[in-house]
C-alpha cells in the first residue's frame, strides 16, 4: 500500500516538473515574440516600407472633390453595362483598365490629372462592390427568415386537404418584413400582393397553431408587397382580376 501511495507522488511530482517546465520554454517563447514585435515597430518607425502597389495607394494621399466624384458617377452610369466593373478584380486588370480610360477621357486632362480621376474611380468602384455585399446580406437575411417561417407552418398542416395545399408552397412565397418608417420597433410584415384570398387564409390558419414567443420588435400586418406572381404557381393561390363583365 504505501509502495503505491509512493510510485503515483512520485508519478505526480515527475508531470508536475514537466510542466513548470513547459511553462518556463512558454514564457521564453512569448519573451521572444514581444522583443521580435518591438525591434519590428522600432524598424518601421525608423525607415517606413515602400508602399505597395495597391488600390489603397490611389486614395491614401488625399480625398477626391466632391465635383470629381459626382461627375465620375454620372459618366460610369451612361457606359453600356459591359463596360462596367468587375467588382472582383484589380482597377488595373484588362477590364478594369479600358473602365478607366473611358471614364478619364471624359475630363480635361489639363485641369484634372488621370491619377486624380484614377483614385476617385477607386473610390467609386468600393462603394459599388459596399452595396452588392449590403445587398446579398439583405437577400440572404430575407431567404434565412422565409425559410424559417416556411419549416414553422408545415409543422402545423393538420389534415389532408391543407396537406394537399400547402404541397404547392415555396419559402420564396413567404411574407417580408421591413421596418416602420415611423417607429423602428415595428416590423410590417408584407404579403405579396399576388396571394388569393385561399392562399393568405390558409396561412393565417397555421399561424393561429403557433406560439409566438416574445420578441424585441412588433410584428404588425403592413400593405401588400407589390410584386408579379412566382413563376409555376399554382393557379388557386393567385389572385384573380376582378371580372369587368359583371
Amino acid at each position: 500500500m504505501h509502495r503505491a501511495i509512493s510510485e503515483m507522488q512520485t508519478t505526480v511530482l515527475s508531470r508536475l516538473s514537466d510542466m513548470e517546465q513547459r511553462m518556463l520554454d512558454l514564457s521564453g517563447r512569448i519573451l521572444k515574440l514581444e522583443e521580435d514585435a518591438a525591434q519590428q515597430r522600432l524598424a518601421t518607425t525608423e525607415s517606413p516600407a515602400p508602399a505597395a502597389v495597391s488600390e489603397q495607394n490611389h486614395t491614401r494621399a488625399r480625398k477626391t472633390p466632391t465635383e470629381i466624384q459626382n461627375r465620375i458617377r454620372e459618366v460610369y452610369k451612361n457606359l453600356d453595362e459591359d463596360m462596367h466593373f468587375r467588382i472582383d478584380e484589380g482597377i488595373d486588370s484588362e477590364h478594369n483598365s479600358k473602365i478607366v480610360n473611358l471614364v478619364v477621357a471624359e475630363f480635361d486632362k489639363d485641369q484634372y490629372p488621370r491619377t486624380v480621376i484614377k483614385g476617385g474611380l477607386v473610390t467609386y468602384k468600393r462603394s459599388l462592390k459596399r452595396a452588392l455585399t449590403e445587398e446579398e446580406t439583405k437577400r440572404r437575411v430575407k431567404r434565412s427568415r422565409q425559410q424559417r417561417l416556411w419549416e414553422k407552418r408545415c409543422g402545423k398542416v393538420n389534415d389532408e386537404e391543407e396537406r394537399r395545399l400547402w404541397n404547392d408552397v415555396k419559402p420564396s412565397m413567404m411574407s417580408e418584413e421591413e421596418s416602420d418608417p415611423e417607429d423602428p420597433q415595428i416590423l410590417l410584415r408584407r404579403r405579396p400582393s399576388w396571394r388569393s384570398d385561399q392562399f393568405n387564409e390558409l396561412v393565417d390558419a397555421l399561424d393561429t397553431r403557433t406560439t409566438t414567443k416574445s420578441v424585441m420588435k412588433r410584428r404588425v400586418p403592413g400593405p401588400p408587397l407589390e410584386v408579379p406572381p412566382l413563376p409555376s404557381v399554382a393557379n388557386w393561390m393567385v389572385r384573380q382580376p376582378p371580372d369587368t363583365n359583371v
